[in-house]
C-alpha cells in the first residue's frame, strides 16, 4: 500500500496550483470542472495532489469551506487488490462512503472505493490496472 494522492479543498484551485508549481516545484498535470467545482492536479515525482475549489455555493467544496478552513479532505491509498482490501476494511468496521467504482482508461483501468476516516477526512482506496499502475492522482 502506498499513498496515491492527497486531496485538498481550497478557496481558489488555480492560485493554489500556482503556489505548488512556483514555490514547491510541482508540475501542473491537468484540470477539470463540473458545474460546481474546479479541480486541478499537480505532481512532483510520485506525489500527486488534487486541489478543488468551488465554482458555486452548491459545490461540496463550498459547503465544506463554510464549516472548515481549507485543508486535506482525502488521503488516497493505492493497493494491488481493491476488493480484498475493501472487504477487510468493512469487516473491521469501516464505513463505506462510496462502493467500488470502475473507470476504463485508454491504457488500463482505474478502480476505487471510499471509506470514512475521522472527522471530515476520508480515504479513497485505489487500484490501477495496466499502464495506469503507479501513476497517482
Amino acid at each position: 500500500m502506498k499513498i496515491d494522492h492527497i486531496h485538498f479543498y481550497v478557496e481558489n484551485s488555480v492560485k493554489s496550483r500556482d503556489w505548488f508549481v512556483k514555490q514547491m516545484g510541482f508540475e501542473a498535470i491537468t484540470s477539470s470542472a463540473s458545474r460546481h467545482t474546479h479541480t486541478t492536479v499537480v505532481r512532483s515525482g510520485t506525489v500527486s495532489i488534487l486541489l478543488s475549489s468551488p465554482l458555486t455555493s452548491a459545490s461540496p467544496v463550498a459547503q465544506f469551506l463554510r464549516l472548515h478552513p481549507p485543508g486535506v479532505v482525502d488521503i488516497a491509498f493505492e493497493v494491488s487488490d481493491l476488493e480484498s482490501v475493501m472487504e477487510r476494511l468493512v469487516q473491521q468496521g469501516a464505513k463505506v462512503l462510496q462502493p467500488i467504482q470502475t473507470h476504463p482508461l485508454a491504457q488500463g483501468c482505474l478502480k476505487w472505493g471510499k471509506i470514512a476516516a475521522w472527522g471530515t477526512l476520508s480515504h479513497t482506496i485505489v487500484e490501477r490496472l495496466g499502464r495506469e499502475r503507479g501513476r497517482g492522482g
